[in-house]
């Protein structure tokens, strides 16, 4: 996509150090029940339940800050919970321990003092109070990836902080503690079941010098993204719950990134070519509670879009994670960088962060324009084609992950977020490795190279090109023949230009609504498809040839591992790679075919024009018999035998009326859509109420497919729709829909 030069307007702040020389031991206690990789403590997989702890002791200073963090893939619950006691204050026969833990109900975090009281020989527990307390309205996305900051003041007291990217920065009050002797030890505690307590892990704290020194809040970098979309990088983390966002022309929104230093500015639009935008962030708080405002400029070129051209930086070319289990590559995984910095660079000044974990490269100078090829030095090489740069550590590289590249400074030079996303729709998810095709935006690929990858070379494959709606239609389907192998599916390309099948995929699902499809490729290479041409996908072509002799077999094409459609009753459409949205649509129903048995087995269901609706009833007709064979019927490779019937009366394409209850059910979106996207528009809120992004007219419908697909501008998050129809002329003048979606990326 377009290049976009950024200027900044901030000098960098330095961030407040680690003091991790503040711990005087390493972690002591109940070692054999936990692993600790990095800074993050999981369970052990040994299938025994009960409670654990582990403990840790510190200097005493007059001040401390901890911060410690939580990834849940449950809430909570009574018998799988934690309890981090950075400290306890002993004051005569009495202990009050401070104590962070999840709130009675699970659905929020709190600070407690619990009170102790030495009778007998024995401590025994008098009294809870709740010092703090936070409420999640979301409580299982927020506790997928929650961040904690505890602060200790000997004058001030005690204050609870978090973060997630759901809730934004939150803080509470200072609190003040028991006068006593302060014992420096931080204890995590945790109760958990034999198999649920793999699903939950906690972020060791690290001990952070706190300082009262006012600390001023500026931007060291932002990263805008074509579809205008800006992530800031903050050198402290701000409150933003009440902020707002100005830029000539435009109504930007604002929400959390995905760390508290972070924020992330939607313009609502894609970027121009050659426009500056000046954007002021007004309301913003920090730590302290004052209010103040930034400012800042992007400046935007004009790179045409898709580019394959690597910008200048190091970065992330390819990443091999689930290798081929034979030929070169068996068994290897490995990351590949590229150096386009214009200088030669010492990746000794780099590490990688694997989701918490650092990972630091070794001594080893890299040529600009070279490849580095980083794996495990126990490994066999992967290539002689480039730097090789065997790890004594070497990440695992294990299901979805976070990969960074990160600078001796801290800063972040290139970041992947790993997932079987990036494979693509419909493509294996192992055995090969995943290449970067494009930088703006950020794309990735499955390599298609024999040996699974390319380690040490330019990739050969190209972004997908962008096929609009209505431009490739299913014209015909064939899905219950007299054999297996005569099913088939006909394409049909309904514009002017040449479209290649590489750059769509196939969803179908058998279930009538259902929100979960199965992706299929239509072709594992290229293939072109002509204007006003047809294709057709078999298991068997030649059985089609047999059957269809008059037609062309040169527009047959084999695919053995056909779509497992239902012969009964499928929804099935044509997605673009490049977009994800859906470019054509149509459900298959085997009543439609005829009443009796006999009408339907060995026909075809012909679409009457690809102008038609193939979601409906109307738009479909039964072939007529012109097989070889007595009772069967198709016209693969040629047009439809129905061709240029008129539906009947009761068809579709009759102007849909006003509906007369205002309040819009899920299935009435679609067809509002087509018949009144003039009087239409629509919001998009957050939970908490911010409006994150808003369209009208004819961009709702793509909106709404892209937060469907997970590729809206967006993070994973819950997101409230709210559409409306607008006309002054109609009764009622205004209906709406209104319900919440979950975007998943």
């Amino acid at each position: 996509m377009r290049y976009l030069q950024l200027f900044l307007l901030f000098l960098y702040l330095p961030l407040l150090s680690m003091a991790q020389e503040g711990w005087l031991a390493e972690w002591q206690g109940d070692l054999q029940a936990y692993n600790i990789e990095g800074a993050t403590l999981t369970h052990r997989n040994d299938g025994v339940s009960g409670s654990a702890s582990l403990f840790r002791e510190y200097r005493l200073s007059p001040s401390y800050s901890w911060s410690f963090g939580f990834q849940f893939i449950d809430l909570p619950t009574s018998n799988n919970t934690f309890e981090y006691i950075p400290m306890y204050v002993e004051e005569g026969q009495y202990r009050y321990y401070y104590k962070v833990l999840p709130e009675p109900n699970n659905r929020g975090i709190q600070l407690i003092q619990e009170t102790h009281e030495f009778v007998s020989g024995t401590w025994r527990k008098l009294s809870t109070q709740v010092l703090s307390r936070q409420l999640f309205s979301s409580a299982l996305l927020v506790w997928n990836n929650l961040q904690v900051e505890l602060h200790y003041d000997e004058k001030k007291g005690i204050q609870l902080q978090s973060f997630s990217p759901l809730t934004g920065f939150w803080q509470g009050d200072w609190m003040e503690i028991r006068q006593g002797s302060v014992i420096p030890r931080f204890t995590i505690k945790t109760k958990f079941t034999s198999q649920k307590k793999l699903g939950y892990s906690y972020l060791l704290p690290e001990l952070i010098n706190s300082s009262d020194a006012p600390v001023e809040v500026k931007i060291e970098r932002f990263e805008p993204e074509d579809i205008g979309r800006i992530t800031l990088f903050l050198s402290a983390p701000v409150i933003a719950n009440n902020a707002t966002v100005t830029c000539d022309g435009f109504a930007p929104t604002i929400m959390p990134g995905t760390t508290p230093n972070q924020l992330v500015v939607n313009l609502g639009v894609a970027f121009a070519p050659y426009t500056t935008y000046d954007f002021t962030i007004s309301g913003l708080k920090d730590r302290s509670g004052r209010t103040f405002s930034l400012s800042f400029v992007v400046e935007t070129q004009g790179e045409a879009p898709g580019s394959t051209s690597i910008p200048q930086g190091i970065y992330f070319t390819e990443v091999m994670s689930s290798p081929p289990t034979s030929g070169p590559l068996q068994s290897v995984k490995y990351i590949e960088l590229y150096n386009n910095s214009g200088e030669s660079l010492q990746l000794g000044h780099y590490h990688l962060l694997y989701g918490n974990t650092k990972y630091q490269l070794p001594a080893t100078l890299l040529a600009q324009g070279a490849f580095a090829i980083l794996y495990l030095e126990s490994d066999p090489y992967p290539t002689r084609l480039a730097t090789l740069v065997p790890m004594e550590r070497f990440p695992p590289l294990s299901g979805s992950f976070v990969l960074s590249l990160v600078d001796a400074n801290g800063a972040m030079w290139d970041k992947i977020n790993y997932s079987s996303r990036l494979f693509g729709e419909g493509e294996y998810k192992s055995g090969a490795s995943v290449e970067r095709v494009t930088y703006h935006p950020d794309s990735w690929r499955r390599s298609n190279h024999p040996n699974g990858g390319t380690p040490g070379a330019h990739t050969t494959l190209q972004p997908f090109k962008t096929v609009e709606k209505g431009h490739v239609v299913i014209n015909e389907l064939l899905l219950s023949p007299s054999t297996t192998g005569e099913k088939y599916i006909e394409l049909y390309n309904n514009s002017s230009r040449s479209i290649n099948l590489a750059d769509l995929y196939l969803t179908y699902s058998n279930k009538e609504e259902s929100p979960l499809a199965t992706s299929w490729l239509l072709v594992r290479d290229e293939y072109i498809l002509h204007p006003q041409h047809y294709v057709v996908l078999s298991p068997f072509p030649e059985a089609l040839s047999r059957l269809y002799p008059q037609n062309d077999p040169a527009t047959f094409v084999e695919r053995v591992d056909f779509p497992a459609l239902s012969p009964t009753y499928s929804e099935i459409a044509l997605h673009a790679h490049a977009s994800g949205m859906a470019v054509d649509e149509v459900v298959y129903r085997r009543q439609w075919l005829g009443e009796q048995s006999s009408d339907r087995t060995g026909y075809s269901l012909e679409r009457i024009s690809p102008k038609y609706d193939g979601s409906q009833r109307p738009s479909w007709r039964r072939a007529k018999e012109n097989g070889i064979e007595k009772g069967t019927g198709g016209t693969p490779g040629v047009k439809n035998s129905v061709d240029g019937l008129s539906p009947p009366d009761q068809s579709i394409h009759h102007p849909l009326e006003w509906p007369t209850d205002p309040i819009l059910t899920y299935e009435q979106i679609e067809p509002m859509l087509q018949s009144f996207a003039p009087f239409a528009t629509l919001s998009l809120y957050s939970l908490t109420g911010d409006v994150l992004m808003s369209a009208e007219g004819a961009a709702i419908q793509s909106l709404l497919q892209m937060i469907k697909m997970g590729v809206a501008p967006l993070p994973t998050m819950l997101v409230i729709v709210d559409l409306q129809f607008n006309d002054p002329e109609q009764e009622p003048a205004v209906i709406h829909y209104r319900h919440t979606w979950a975007h998943i990326k």
